[in-house]
């Protein structure tokens, strides 16, 4: 095939197919998009999209000229040539929302993403670049909420190259790395732009260090973590950000079952002893509809908290555990099926973030449970 190894949509709508084995090459216009190449408002949802490969760019998804909006696929082990090994988001419009991006590869740049557009509440793990950039390449636009782990690159930055005015905020960066300094962790360079860093965990890189930033001057870090990185935490020079803090996240498991950092089993979230609970931008408020990547509350008892994932789902006194002190306050909370919005300080009980509070989010309370 040319453009669009297994499809070419334009304004169109692929949901629940799975898209496998297709190449492109050839086209004389570029052969982008190794499984699928979209344009104009297109909804791309809910497929498996594995082992394509493109010549040029994209190679599991490629979109532009429009808001595509990719969200809730597969799109593992696809590969190219140049920019996006799973996707190449080209345009400023595009939202790539709740994917898995796992184990897609490219030749040249982001070897999971390269995206101009809005990257939010992705997981995006062992994706490698045979030159810059394993996890994202950020060019202006926006990467919230997103877990990027265990993402390589030779050059530059193992999980995340924020470029321009890019905006990083929110993410859980770990074990990621680079075969040379600077950025093991992440790589920041302004490009005439004002970028922002702001809430990121960044831990426990194996090469090439933790944060480094080309240009400090023009651009907002601060409110992240950043420790344990191989070389070092910050390129040599780089002060921390006001409020930064260099201290184990205390994830509830960083290696998991297999004993190695940034893989698929490990977890990732804080434990209640982190001290990155609590700890970001005491003035932040999230966007409508903005959760955490489990889809909780994005604020849970008290200041947003740095990283991927919110602590305090069913701790409703905010003491850290959920017990029989927490369920006392279900009742008042309680709204049944369907009948949200729930009262006002009640989010810690909406476990499916469905803004009702019912049976279903009690079964979620009672996996929670910590404490007689």
């Amino acid at each position: 095939a040319r453009a669009g190894g297994g499809m070419t949509v334009a304004s169109a709508i692929v949901v629940d197919n799975i898209i496998t084995d297709n190449e492109t090459c050839c086209h004389p216009f570029g052969p982008h998009g190794g499984g699928i190449s979209a344009v104009g408002s297109a909804l791309i949802r809910n497929n498996v999209i594995i082992g394509n490969y493109s010549d040029s760019e994209g190679g599991g998804v490629y979109t532009t000229n429009g808001p595509v909006v990719v969200e809730n696929n597969l799109i593992a082990d696809n590969g190219c040539l140049n920019y996006g090994g799973g996707v190449l988001q080209g345009t400023n419009e595009g939202t790539l929302r709740n994917n898995t991006i796992v184990g897609n590869t490219t030749l040249f740049i982001g070897g999971g993403v390269s995206s101009a557009g809005a990257v939010v509440g992705n997981t995006i793990i062992g994706n490698s670049s045979g030159f810059y950039v394993g996890g994202v390449n950020a060019d202006g636009g926006l990467v919230r909420g997103n877990l990027i782990a265990g993402n390589s690159a030779t050059q530059l930055a193992g999980g995340v190259w924020a470029f321009n005015s890019a905006t990083v905020t929110g993410n859980t960066i770990v074990g990621n790395s680079a075969g040379e300094p600077p950025g093991g962790g992440m790589y920041v360079s302004s490009g005439g732009g004002s970028p922002t860093v702001i809430r990121n965990v960044i831990a426990f890189t194996t090469s090439g260090g933790g944060l480094y930033i080309a240009s400090p001057e023009e651009t907002l870090y601060d409110y992240n973590c950043v420790f344990g990185n191989a070389g070092r935490d910050y390129a040599e020079g780089l002060p921390p950000g006001p409020n930064d803090i260099q201290l184990d996240p205390l994830f509830v498991d960083a290696v998991g079952p297999d004993g190695l950092i940034g893989t698929e089993d490990d977890n990732l979230r804080l434990s209640p002893d982190s001290p990155c609970i609590d700890a970001g931008d005491p003035l932040f408020a999230p966007e409508p509809g903005e959760t955490d990547l489990d889809g909780h509350a994005r604020v849970l008892c008290g200041p947003v908290d740095i990283g991927a994932y919110e602590f305090g789902i069913g701790d409703f006194d905010c003491d850290r555990d959920v017990d029989l002190l927490d369920f006392a306050e279900w009742s008042a909370c309680f709204t049944g099926p369907a009948n949200g919005p729930h009262p006002a300080g009640c989010e810690a009980f909406d476990f499916d973030a469905d803004g009702d509070i019912d049976l279903e989010d009690l079964g979620g309370f009672q996996l929670a449970f910590t404490a007689p």
